[in-house]
């Protein structure tokens, strides 16, 4: 007889999430044949190893590294069954002591405890070792040390840096800026200094005009949040133009940059994709109106 190629068999009529009988068809080529299979109804889950961590301080989220369950299915065997947070149910990580963590699959639950510790104060006791920034630089935690006292204890304890929660940092923003570190419903904050955006000033670029061979001069001025570029008025393709926009900075620790030019003004479409950034003297500006070519712009 003919071998039949598993690939061209189309199956219906299984779910595998209901239990019972299930008659289910295959079609080969417009035949069609049928059968019964069982599926097993699953009995229990079973956690077979609980998360590598178990204390946490309140406010903190549960991590699952380390968890394993698996389910068993009565006369059939057992599998691990995967878990995600959706997974999880019926503890408050804002409430301090010990719960139970609920585990549920398919309808079957388990569990298992994990405490939560709530802090009473948290200080930086060394701030990092890099407190001034190059605009565009991401925040370096190294050598910063934070101490903590938990709630009932007189005893003080290092922190780990990992666990904290920071915010207030923005690497765009020019000036002193307020980190602050929060954990188990406390905070204590450090001092940084950013440095000014290189970019912001006035960039100027020589060409020709291609019909008359007219040296002209395109001039792009950078603010720290807006752009704007102007054609002078001569003889030739050249009108006399000026467009502005907003533009956003994708930055490697302040070195290179390009910034993605976000909009246009007046009445005619002008979108430049993307500036590339070499140094904080050194621009190329493509897209848009600089299609055929690119054009290098110098910071005055």
């Amino acid at each position: 007889g003919e071998t039949v190629t598993a690939n061209r068999l189309i199956f219906a009529g299984y779910d595998k999430n209901r239990a019972g009988d299930q008659t289910l068809t295959v079609e080969y080529y417009g035949k069609k044949a049928s059968f019964t299979v069982r599926v097993a109804a699953l009995s229990r889950i079973v956690v077979v190893s609980p998360p590598d961590n178990a204390d946490y301080f309140t406010g903190e989220d549960l991590e699952l590294e380390g968890l394993a369950v698996k389910g068993i299915w009565e006369g059939v065997g057992e599998a691990p069954v995967s878990v995600t947070q959706e997974n999880l149910s019926s503890f408050d990580k804002n409430r301090a002591g010990k719960q139970d963590v609920f585990v549920t699959y398919q309808g079957k639950t388990t569990s298992f405890p994990v405490t939560f510790v709530a802090m009473q104060a948290i200080s930086v006791a060394r701030p990092p070792a890099k407190l001034n920034y190059e605009n565009g630089e991401e925040l370096d935690l190294d050598g910063m040390t934070v101490q903590g006292t938990r709630t009932g204890a007189a005893s003080i304890e290092l922190l780990d840096i990992a666990r904290l929660k920071l915010s207030g940092y923005d690497r765009f923003k020019t000036g002193n800026q307020t980190i602050t570190v929060t954990i188990g419903g406390k905070s204590a904050t450090f001092r940084v200094t950013v440095g000014p955006n290189p970019f912001v000033g006035t960039w100027e670029a020589v060409r020709d005009n291609t019909t008359d061979n007219i040296p002209y001069t395109i001039t792009l001025v950078m603010s720290e949040n807006t752009w704007s570029v102007s054609w002078p008025t001569i003889k030739g393709v050249i009108t006399g133009n000026e467009y502005s926009g907003t533009y956003k900075r994708d930055n490697n620790n302040g070195k290179h940059s390009v910034l993605l030019l976000e909009k246009w003004a007046l009445d005619r479409h002008y979108t430049p994709t993307a500036a590339d950034i070499f140094s904080a003297a050194q621009l190329k500006l493509t897209g848009g109106s600089f299609d055929r070519d690119e054009v290098m712009f110098t910071k005055k």
